[in-house]
């Protein structure tokens, strides 16, 4: 069953195959409809937007779920998204959001995806999910004995507090009724990765090498910034991650989403079209394109000024990894005014030196400010966060060993 823009759920009523479909994943607890603002965006820029609704989903809120719902897996969805992605004659952009961006990384894993655009995204096998928000924002499906085979939802409370602590009330409670049960299989993969015996939710990154957009949000108390952070670096060679301080976990339908969007079509035009290659911010290029090993090797021996290794993009975070070894990696930062990093640590020390604008970092709750030419060490295991007081840019330093 698919969502249009139109509100059809009708697949047979979507319009003819065109080379730049963009394939919607939802998240936990919802259905196709949860992408109406991005499939009615994009479809108004020449984009056909497929919008499936995941196994047991398609049922009456108000309705108890399906008995089986408790016991289906990641890898059940991921067997039946694939199914449907190959009745394509091409391969689509796969976006997903939250569980969904998890299932998109599975996907693109397997070679089925033109790109990928990780909207606020589950972690695969490895990257720790389960932090004290996010356990708040679960903890009336995980504290039941039995979880992992029954069907689970979030009490209201939890999901206001969890993933729509940005949406206006009214429609918190208008989205809410619109929620069903959910995988408890599904949930316990996807947070307990370490004691599934099945490694559902493992994503092997070396075979996703087509481009990656992750999107984070700096007040996301389910899937916070740290953690979506962790998934872009799992795919450096290439991702693009950009975070938004202003926006939580319901990007898609948050006040202001559509500048979201705005950005997401932009990457498509500069990462995926041949044409508008010359147009590419030198910061995207080279870990868009997901051909290159690393920055080091293409610009070895050459006289460069590190700010102009990197561009700026309205309302967002960028990155670009120059170096990238097991001893230690240096990355540059662009950060457009007002953006930032939420408070997290690091097991290693970090130099940040500033090479353009004015930045205030947070360091185990001392304030400092920052100007072009200056840097500053962040302790290990420190409490640490950044914050653009203007447009700047910084190269961070680590060193693991």
């Amino acid at each position: 069953m698919y969502y249009s823009a139109q509100g059809d759920y009708n697949k047979n009523n979507c319009p003819k195959a065109m080379n730049n479909t963009i394939f919607m994943i939802h998240g936990m607890w919802s259905g196709g409809w949860y992408w109406e603002n991005y499939c009615q965006f994009f479809k108004d820029r020449g984009y056909r937007c497929l919008a499936p609704t995941l196994r047991l989903h398609d049922v009456d809120p108000k309705e108890p779920p399906h008995p089986d719902l408790g016991t289906v897996s990641l890898l059940d969805y991921v067997s039946d998204l694939e199914n449907e992605i190959r009745k394509l004659d091409h391969q689509p952009i796969i976006m997903g959001h939250s569980m969904g961006g998890l299932l998109a990384q599975i996907l693109g894993s397997r070679g089925l995806a033109s790109a990928l655009v990780l909207l606020t995204p589950a972690p695969p096998g490895g990257i720790l999910a389960l932090k004290p928000s996010s356990l708040r924002g679960v903890w009336s499906c995980l504290t039941k004995w039995g979880f992992w085979r029954k069907p689970c939802r979030q009490t209201y409370g939890e999901a206001v507090y969890s993933t729509m602590n940005l949406l206006p009330p009214k429609e918190q409670k208008e989205t809410y009724d619109k929620l069903v049960f959910e995988s408890g299989r599904a949930a316990f993969e996807i947070g307990l990765w370490f004691l599934d015996r099945h490694r559902a939710s493992e994503v092997d990154a070396s075979r996703v090498t087509c481009p990656v957009l992750v999107i984070g949000g700096g007040q996301d108390r389910i899937m916070p910034a740290s953690v979506v952070r962790k998934i872009a670096h799992r795919y450096q060679k290439v991702a693009t991650y950009r975070e938004y301080a202003d926006h939580a976990h319901k990007v898609i339908m948050e006040p202001g989403w559509q500048d979201i969007a705005e950005d997401i079509a932009h990457w498509f035009e500069t990462a995926l079209n041949g044409k508008n290659k010359d147009k590419q911010p030198r910061g995207e290029s080279d870990m868009a394109q997901g051909n290159k090993e690393a920055d080091a090797s293409t610009l070895a021996e050459q006289v460069l000024k590190m700010a102009d290794l990197i561009e700026y993009q309205e309302g967002s975070v960028v990155s670009r990894t120059i170096i990238e070894q097991k001893t230690g990696t240096l990355t540059l930062f662009a950060f457009a005014a007002g953006q930032g990093l939420s408070e997290h640590t690091a097991p290693f020390d970090a130099l940040v030196h500033l090479l353009d604008g004015e930045a205030e970092i947070t360091i185990a709750g001392q304030r400092y400010r920052l100007r072009e030419g200056e840097m500053i060490i962040m302790p290990a295991n420190k409490p640490h966060a950044l914050k653009a007081i203007e447009n700047f840019k910084m190269l961070l330093v680590m060193i693991r060993s």
